[in-house]
């Protein structure tokens, strides 16, 4: 079964050529071009990964992600935040909001298909341990690559356990 990706994005181009490129690649594709439309998507068709543009219509892409990881249906949706804005301050509260991953404007279509599925794997990765180790303040989540130490995540060291 194909996995299925809600693109969110309000460039009509730009949402053509990743909807082209994953199709391409084997994924099945939902296009939504505001904030909004992406919600009322999301709860029409059951995505496996939202990609969600940081600049739209409306909401923008980090109230959408709060939104997403705030909702209790669809919290364990991973979301890969696209963006023109490349400040290192952007892409820390797109990841403080809960996004797996983080692209920035312009970007190779075979870059953003390979994260999808690098995204999708870990997050399968994560369903099937679920494996977390505690040691008082500090938890390892080994399936996401992530460290906590009271609650609030370690962006420094993210890929590096």
């Amino acid at each position: 079964m194909k996995k299925k990706i809600l693109i969110v994005e309000d460039d009509k181009d730009i949402a053509r050529l990743i909807q082209y490129n994953l199709d391409k690649a084997g994924y099945a594709c939902e296009v939504a071009v505001s904030g909004e439309d992406g919600l009322k998507a999301l709860a029409r068709y059951p995505a496996d990964l939202v990609l969600l543009d940081v600049m739209l219509p409306g909401a923008n892409g980090f109230d959408i992600c709060r939104l997403i990881k705030q909702d209790e249906d669809h919290k364990n949706i991973p979301v890969i935040m696209l963006t023109a804005k490349g400040e290192e301050v952007d892409r820390i509260v797109g990841l403080e909001l809960g996004a797996e991953d983080y692209v920035v404007k312009p970007f190779s279509p075979r870059e953003l298909t390979l994260r999808v599925k690098a995204v999708l794997r870990r997050h399968k990765a994560d369903e099937d341990t679920g494996e977390v180790l505690k040691a008082g303040e500090l938890a390892i989540d080994r399936g996401r690559h992530r460290v906590t130490v009271k609650r609030e995540r370690d962006h420094t060291h993210r890929h590096g356990i």
